[in-house]
Parts: structure tokens; sequence; C-alpha cells
């Protein structure tokens, strides 16, 4: 898992491991747990409520504290997080821990992911290619060095251009004031046409269903 903000500052990486999860291992192979990455185990490897929890915990309060603190702000000042509506995202807890560190949580609604969370789009195909360089076709590599690497492909996948263009194409921009400050601005008819965009797609699923 991995996130940024729009100042193209990057959250750590968020890596969840089947268990067993032997963090010597890891520090061996190159990856120092809680700086390079955090690593967690689970019984899968995928997002689940008490992991997410553990994300918002150890890696994003701890960031939109530290971009607070270089704003001159504090914690009456909200942060936004703009996430995917799994179901995993929005469980009492998670929503109890952003309300404690006045973080508002924007979920994406259906339909829109494709033009919202550009993200998934913008930087995934990047991520890909360096991971295929760096694993140069390995396909017996230990779990250990397929994250280092997954770590590494997707720090050269963050570069600023890239993480500012997808902002850009999802509806959100820059605006940048006195004192070097960066502001969000959000490009109103570029949202207009994303909600026309998914009203359409919701009438032709709805005629397709119809059809069947």
């Amino acid at each position: 898992m991995q996130g940024t903000a729009l100042s193209s500052d990057s959250l750590i990486q968020f890596v969840i491991v089947k268990k067993l999860l032997r963090i010597q291992v890891h520090l061996i192979a190159g990856i120092r747990d809680g700086i390079d990455a955090t690593l967690v185990d689970s019984e899968g490897t995928i997002m689940i409520g008490s992991l997410f929890c553990k994300q918002l915990h150890s890696d994003c309060g701890p960031f939109i504290d530290k971009q607070r603190e270089k704003l001159g702000l504090d914690i009456r000042t909200p942060a936004v997080l703009q996430i995917d509506n799994c179901r995993s995202h929005l469980t009492t807890d998670a929503l109890q821990i952003c309300a404690l560190n006045n973080i508002k949580m924007i979920t994406l609604p259906p339909n829109s992911t494709i033009f919202l969370q550009r993200f998934d789009l913008g930087m995934f195909g990047s991520f890909k290619q360096h991971l295929q360089i760096l694993r140069r076709h390995n396909t017996h590599d230990t779990t250990e060095k397929v994250i280092i690497n997954a770590v590494s492909a997707s720090q050269r996948a963050l570069i600023p251009v890239k993480v500012i263009n997808c902002f850009a194409e999802g509806s959100i921009t820059r605006r940048v004031m006195n004192k070097e400050r960066v502001f969000v601005n959000v490009d109103k008819q570029q949202f207009k046409e994303v909600i026309e965009a998914v009203e359409a797609d919701k009438r032709d699923n709805v005629q397709k269903f119809w059809n069947l």
C-alpha cells in the first residue's frame, strides 16, 4: 500500500506479508522495518480493517503531523485523505482514528475510481516496469527479495512529475501561493465531466441489466 501527497511527499510504504514475518531476514535483504517500509504480517496479503487501522496509526497519522509542522499548522487544521470505498477502510475504528487526528476521509463513489483514483492507472504501469527490470525474470526469488524489489520499484515510480500529473488527472491541481506554500485547487469543470460520465455509466449498466 502506498500513499502520497500533492506536495509529492510520500508515506512510508505499508507492506503486508503472509505469515510468518521474519524482520531479521528482511533486514538482511535490505529492508529496514519502519524506515524503508512498514512490514506487517497477516493470514493473507489483502488489506483488512485491523491492518488499515495500523497503517493509520503508524504511517498516515505521523505523516500528516509532519506535513502540518512544515506548514506551521496544528491538529486544528483538518487533513484530507482520499481513498477508495473498500470495506476495510470504513470500519468504526478507522473512522474514530481519523476523527481523533482531524483527518477528513473522502471515499470515492461507485463507478468513479477509473476517473478519480488516477494513481492506480498512472503509477501502476511504471511500477510494474521498474519491478520487472529489478527482478530480471528471476521467478524463484525469496519473499524478502521480491519485497525489497517491489519497494524499490515503487520509489522509482513515485517521481514528482508523475505524482503531480496523477492528481491533475483526478481533477486536483496545485496552486502555489506566497511563501512557497502549495494549496489544493479542485477543477470543478473536470469534476462535472466525471459526474456526467459516471451517471452515463450507471444508465448503461441499468440498460444492460434489463436487456439480459
